[in-house]
C-alpha cells in the first residue's frame, strides 16, 4: 500500500529505486514521529 504512494510523489523515475526507498522511507518518519510525539507530550 505504501509502494503506489512513492512512485506518485517521484513521478516516473525508477520503480526498483522507489520500492527499495519506500522500505527505508516508511520506517524512519515511523520511528521519528513516534520519539518526536513521546518527547512532546
Amino acid at each position: 500500500m505504501r509502494a503506489p504512494r512513492v512512485p506518485a510523489v517521484t513521478g516516473s523515475d525508477d520503480s526498483s529505486e522507489a520500492g527499495v526507498v519506500t522500505e527505508v522511507h516508511a520506517p524512519l518518519p515511523d520511528t521519528r514521529s513516534a520519539a518526536l510525539t513521546e518527547a512532546d507530550p
